[in-house]
């Protein structure tokens, strides 16, 4: 790979992966979803979870069955429709190092079970690593915690409720100098 492994992630690279996980999520099925995540064995890092609904019980998933873990709960649902900005751009995107970049931005998601729907509106970074064996790239650390519009949603009865929760959600910079410390390149 040489090159390919340490250039420039480009937008749309971005794009596929993001997409590529968009359409994971729609199948329900929690192995589509993990497998989007680095294991030691693909790019050298392992992939770091911290869920929209996580707690600090759960904390840092950062392997493949904590992450797969979590989208068997997160995944329970009649149906999900996660929108994302229609379009990735470089302002989209910080490139973190050879082979790694950060993504940045807000996503709603669409919940449907039982004939009600919710939304919940929150904000990600995703950080992706070009795997040296696939040229694709690996989410390395994916974050995501609810905007301040919460949880919104149909009750079942007809009215509306919206539900404020409480999130820690620490910033972009921060996210890059951890990941700077925790990313090895296999050689």
């Amino acid at each position: 790979m040489g090159s390919l492994e340490h250039g420039k992630i480009s937008p749309a690279e971005v794009k596929r992966a993001r997409d590529a996980w968009i359409e994971a999520v729609k199948t329900l099925n929690p192995d589509n979803v993990a497998k989007l995540y680095a294991t030691p064995d693909s790019t050298g890092a392992r992939g770091w979870l911290l869920g929209t609904v996580d707690t600090r019980a759960t904390y840092l998933r950062q392997n493949s069955d904590k992450i797969k873990e979590y989208f068997v709960g997160f995944l329970a649902k009649d149906k999900i429709e996660p929108n994302f900005p229609e379009t990735v751009t470089e302002d989209d995107i910080i490139q973190l190092g050879p082979g790694v970049v950060a993504y940045n931005g807000y996503y709603d998601f669409h919940f449907w079970k039982g004939g009600k729907q919710t939304c919940a509106h929150a904000k990600f970074t995703y950080i992706y690593q070009r795997n040296p064996k696939t040229g694709g790239l690996d989410i390395i650390l994916h974050n995501s915690g609810l905007t301040p519009e919460g949880v919104t949603g149909d009750t079942g009865s007809g009215s509306q409720v919206t539900r404020y929760l409480p999130f820690i959600v620490a910033g972009s910079i921060a996210i890059a100098s951890l990941v700077a410390l925790a990313v090895t390149v296999k050689k």
